[in-house]
């Protein structure tokens, strides 16, 4: 299927500026061992055992493994994320550099693995300030589905100062993938949520259907961030097929849009659109 993403790159949206010179990529994918770049002996792990002290490496199966003493608030607030896995057992971690106030921070985002009660993982957005050996200054859970990841685009320009950095949660089946971009930025040097945004791609006998976010800021004067626009563009084509049950959905493209400003008496983005809301209604009439 065309829209399926490999489970070990989580790369998602393309994400374009308008603000600035878009920000070069710099998630990546490291070793616990390795040191820091510019850093000298300072591991990765080192930072990582800030989050969770107690990991350590098993020595039957030199998995890293560990507990948290206290949960994870999540992201996204209410009743989202679930009780981690106990033992949880370090998978993925990712890297990115990024500035926040303008001053650089690093983030370091890590699959802890899933619990029985929760179908979505538990993901550790840790963040760390630019000391010789960095600190930690705030943590989360990111995970919204079964795999999570930075995005294709790991980073969002927000102000001359300011980026938003943004993940990807998915999982899929064989006619259709689930997948959750989340845009996250930091406010005192914690982890704040700007978005969430939701999307469906869905396929059966004769017809294909793809929504494919894209993100872009623009300037907003007077106001500590610019204006971000968050775009879906969902498009449906037809396979012409023999044998279906059922007849194929009319082919188009429909475009869902919204813009959030920064309002400083809230202390958060705000949008007057409902475009994406509607969207997620009509997707989980899908499910």
């Amino acid at each position: 299927m065309p829209f399926m993403r490999s489970a070990a790159v989580f790369r998602g949206a393309i994400v374009s500026l308008v603000l600035a010179a878009p920000a070069a990529t710099s998630a990546a994918v490291v070793d616990l061992a390795a040191a820091v770049p510019g850093h000298p002996g300072v591991t990765y792990m080192a930072l990582l055992k800030q989050a969770i002290p107690n990991l350590a490496e098993n020595g039957a199966d030199k998995q890293v493994e560990g507990s948290l003493s206290t949960p994870l608030r999540h992201i996204a607030g209410g009743d989202n994320g679930g009780d981690p896995p106990d033992p949880i057992v370090i998978g993925v971690v990712e890297a990115a550099s990024f500035q926040a106030g303008g001053r650089p921070r690093l983030a370091l985002l890590a699959d802890l693995g899933h619990s029985e009660d929760s179908v979505a993982g538990t993901s550790l957005l840790a963040l760390f300030d630019d000391a010789n050996v960095p600190h930690l200054l705030d943590a989360v859970d990111v995970g919204m589905d079964r795999d999570t990841g930075f995005s294709e685009q790991d980073r969002l320009r927000l102000s001359p100062t300011d980026d938003a950095i943004i993940t990807y949660s998915e999982h899929f089946n064989t006619s259709q993938t689930y997948g959750v971009h989340s845009l996250i930025f930091v406010r005192h040097d914690h982890w704040a949520l700007l978005e969430q945004v939701f999307t469906l791609s869905s396929r059966a006998c004769g017809w294909l259907k793809t929504e494919t976010p894209t993100f872009a800021v623009r300037p907003d004067p007077g106001r500590a961030y610019g204006q971000v626009d968050v775009t879906v563009r969902a498009v449906v084509t037809n396979d012409p097929t023999d044998g279906c049950d059922s007849p194929a959905p009319r082919p188009g493209t429909r475009t869902y849009r919204a813009t959030y400003r920064w309002d400083a008496r809230r202390g958060r983005f705000i949008t007057p659109s409902t475009a994406l809301q509607r969207l997620e209604k009509l997707n989980q009439a899908d499910f």
